[in-house]
């Protein structure tokens, strides 16, 4: 679940399983200081809106660096090196041998623009897509001809154990539970799909991939 004040006065509070998810925070200070502006400005900024941030019981300004970085991005400043990691599309990959889930994903997901999307229509072209793309989060159906879903989340977790996987099929068994259910970073969606509850999941998978996360 994740939490949003956009304002002045509330902090953002992102969570995972129900327990903070720590953040990286700039005082308004360092955030002026990688601008080469003043402080001064930074505030003006943020009284106006164009800059996030929330006040601490203290009334200390406090602004996320992905909250920093959307401004940088937004305003054509340029992003440190430091927040580059920040600063990119997350990488999604769609394994569904459905066309129309594959369009219905990608639909979503483009609307948050917040994300770089392939598809693969097949086990086989997961496996290869995962060496040239890359991914942060694979979305992968069960029942697909050929390579199976299973096959391609192991073929995942042999790759690289911190890509988040979510399970997005009509076919999840008891024996697929049983397997994946105690694996770090993977869930479970029976289709037809809660898109609204995907995109949150993909979501809070992305901010755990995130330095300091």
């Amino acid at each position: 679940m994740k939490t949003e004040n956009n304002g002045f006065d509330g902090p953002v509070d992102h969570t995972r399983e129900g327990k903070a998810v720590p953040e990286r925070l700039l005082t308004a200070h360092e955030a002026a200081m990688f601008c080469h502006v003043t402080r001064r400005a930074v505030l003006k900024w943020i009284e106006e809106g164009k800059l996030s941030a929330h006040r601490t019981p203290g009334r200390h300004v406090r602004i996320e660096v992905r909250e920093f970085v959307r401004f940088l991005n937004k305003y054509d400043l340029p992003v440190p090196g430091e927040f580059s990691e920040y600063g990119r599309k997350r990488r999604i990959l769609i394994v569904d041998d459905e066309a129309a889930i594959v369009r219905g994903i990608r639909r979503a997901l483009d609307l948050e623009s917040a994300y770089e999307v392939e598809f693969a229509y097949n086990g086989f072209s997961a496996g290869l897509k995962l060496n040239s793309f890359n991914p942060d989060v694979v979305i992968v159906d069960i029942n697909m001809p050929g390579m199976k879903g299973e096959e391609v989340i192991r073929l995942i977790r042999a790759k690289n154990e911190a890509i988040g996987i979510i399970i997005n099929s009509g076919s999840i068994t008891p024996r697929i539970r049983m397997e994946f259910s105690g694996s770090e970073g993977v869930r479970f969606f029976e289709k037809p799909t809660d898109m609204d509850a995907l995109i949150r999941e993909i979501e809070r998978m992305c901010l755990l991939r995130v330095p300091g996360a």
